[in-house]
């Protein structure tokens, strides 16, 4: 049985295109051209457009960065608010290519009134319902960041506090190996500060960091030994509570650890997390701070982000020297991007900057400014735009940007989030945004990395780990199918799967 509420939307969908056909031939027609400036922010508000074809960029500047905010495509109306508010333009609107619109001015709605009074009524109920429901997303997206890492599967738990131990706990063995662990932890960490805050200079010289990482590493193997043991009786989390509360006095002098920990975004992989482990070079609270700082940059995590930025590089190098021979630009969507270095790193080396037109996407306006202005610390020319978007809300068909069809979408960190559900509809979107011949690029943290118990119950940063069987199975049940390769970094612990719409 078909719901009522489904004929209802079909018959809406039915008279609102009867109106805009019946609209449409009272406005004067617009050719506008590649990168033509149609509307800026302060300008007048005379008019508003309809799209008949081409794509219309919106945008703001933020710190000198445009920021695009909208891309809309044929079909829709902008620049609404203004004309009916009376107020100046609130954002820059360009054609992105060759388009075509349709200009309301005052003078047009008059020529309607006197021609059909019932049309101009229910053109002007058509306009205030599209309006009404632009700010009711608004309304939802309240909050962005927030609301961002809530979609996030991972929890944001943080310690909160000891429970009471089990009696058979507290008398075992095992507890007590525990304990004087962190005793001789603590001895010999206070040994290595005492000694470290009396030397001269400002830096950690490399002794006093081979020591202090010594004992970091034994200490924290062994706990990951003893946890291991405990979680036969359902004790492991008791056991790192207890690990935590003991060593968090240290570790939260470093700079890498604070940021994971206290997660100032929401969530902890933000794109200055991701810049900091990039950069390697160990910041924190005094000396003791940038010696533990340099200990969790050279772990196993933060090492296979930095090869992962080597390795995606190499990978958009080799499929964008496949469409060289052709003559169109190279269209990359990079989603969630973060700090966007593969794409730049890209852009600077390439060699075909020219050909390259790529859309970073993210959530965190921040995020797209920093990476606006590394990729302007050097001559190219490429067209790289930066776009204020909530990927997950795209992936699950709740935004209408016009994004047009793409060579290469590519995410690096994104998955480690996500549920299956939002991956598969996530793979799924992309799916549709391809070229024939296009390529997606997927990564995703595998369960072989050594240093998941640090990360979960010391730094609180938990990630959805899969192995090359579950990305396999995700694109298996996808339009894409079985054919999917996997890749890994040198670390061997961020897989990527690489798939490709079949051509026509």
């Amino acid at each position: 049985m078909t719901d009522v509420h489904d004929n209802d939307d079909d018959d809406r969908s039915l008279a609102d295109r009867e109106i805009i056909a019946a609209v449409l031939p009272f406005a004067e027609q617009r050719i506008c051209g590649r990168g033509e400036m149609l509307l800026v922010t302060g300008g007048a508000s005379e008019c508003f457009y309809y799209v008949e074809a081409g794509t219309i960029e919106v945008s703001y500047t933020a710190e000198q960065t445009p920021i695009v905010v909208a891309l809309i495509g044929p079909g829709a109306f902008f620049g609404e608010i203004g004309f009916f508010d009376r107020l100046t333009r609130t954002r820059n609107i360009k054609s992105l290519g060759e388009g075509r619109l349709r200009v309301f001015d005052r003078a047009t709605l008059d020529r309607i009134a006197s021609a059909d009074a019932g049309l101009y009524a229910r053109f002007l109920e058509y306009v205030l319902r599209a309006v009404c429901g632009r700010f009711r997303q608004i309304l939802s997206d309240r909050g962005p960041l927030t609301a961002y890492a809530a979609d996030l599967s991972t929890g944001r738990e943080h310690f909160k506090g000891m429970r009471q131990l089990p009696a058979d706990l507290l008398g075992s063995s095992g507890w007590q190996q525990i304990n004087q662990e962190l005793e001789t932890f603590k001895a010999r960490m206070f040994d290595v500060v005492y000694r470290l805050q009396g030397a001269t200079g400002q830096n950690v010289s490399e002794p006093y960091q081979v020591e202090g990482e010594a004992i970091l590493d034994g200490f924290f193997e062994k706990m990951r030994d003893l946890a291991a043991l405990g979680d036969a009786k359902g004790y492991a989390d008791l056991i790192w509570g207890y690990v935590f509360k003991e060593v968090f006095p240290y570790l939260a002098r470093s700079r890498f650890f604070e940021r994971a920990y206290y997660k100032p975004k929401g969530y902890a992989g933000d794109f200055f997390m991701i810049e900091l482990i990039y950069r390697n070079q160990p910041e924190g609270d005094g000396k003791v701070g940038r010696l533990i700082d340099g200990w969790l940059l050279k772990r196993v995590p933060a090492r296979a982000v930095r090869s992962r930025r080597r390795l995606l590089h190499s990978t958009l190098d080799r499929l964008c020297r496949e469409r060289l021979q052709g003559t169109e630009p190279i269209r990359i969507m990079n989603l969630a991007c973060g700090p966007c270095r593969e794409l730049i790193d890209l852009i600077a080396e390439g060699g075909y900057s020219e050909r390259i037109d790529a859309l970073c996407i993210d959530i965190d306006a921040e995020a797209l400014q920093f990476a606006h202005e590394q990729v302007n610390t050097f001559a190219h020319r490429a067209t790289v735009r930066f776009m204020h978007e909530n990927v997950i809300k795209w992936a699950l068909g709740r935004s209408g940007q016009d994004f047009g069809p793409q060579d290469i979408i590519y995410t690096s960190g994104l998955c480690d989030y996500l549920d299956r559900r939002l991956v598969a509809a996530l793979i799924a979107r992309c799916h549709r945004q391809l070229k024939p011949g296009g390529v997606l690029i997927i990564g995703n943290f595998a369960p072989a990395n050594p240093d998941r118990p640090l990360m979960d119950h010391l730094m609180y940063w938990r990630l959805i780990y899969r192995d090359a069987d579950c990305l396999r199975a995700l694109f298996a049940d996808s339009p894409f199918g079985a054919d999917v390769d996997i890749m890994a970094e040198e670390q061997g612990v961020n897989l990527f799967a690489v798939a490709r719409r079949p051509a026509p």
